[in-house]
């Protein structure tokens, strides 16, 4: 049986995946330097759902919180490779 934080762990995951992959499948549709602008736009939106997210239960004091640095910091360590093939769609 998987663990309550990891199944928090693995939906927090799918969910930010979900969103920078339609927001990567937005900017192909738009096809135009315009795009890019979706990304400059809406990565730092998702970075700060996912940062106030860990502030809300780190200061609650849940274990989750941890999660949600993770998420954060992958995040953060995927922000250059996907900006870079989001200047090439």
């Amino acid at each position: 049986m998987i663990a309550s934080i990891d199944k928090h762990r693995i939906i927090a995951a799918v969910v930010n995946g979900i969103a920078i992959f339609l927001m990567l499948l937005r900017m192909y549709q738009i096809d135009s330097d315009k795009g890019i602008i979706i990304f400059i736009f809406y990565y730092p939106i998702l970075l700060v759902i996912n940062f106030l997210v860990f502030l809300i239960l780190f200061f609650t004091k849940n274990k989750l919180a941890k999660v949600y640095v993770q998420i954060v910091l992958a995040l953060l360590f995927l922000l250059v490779p996907l900006a870079i093939l989001a200047s090439n769609l």
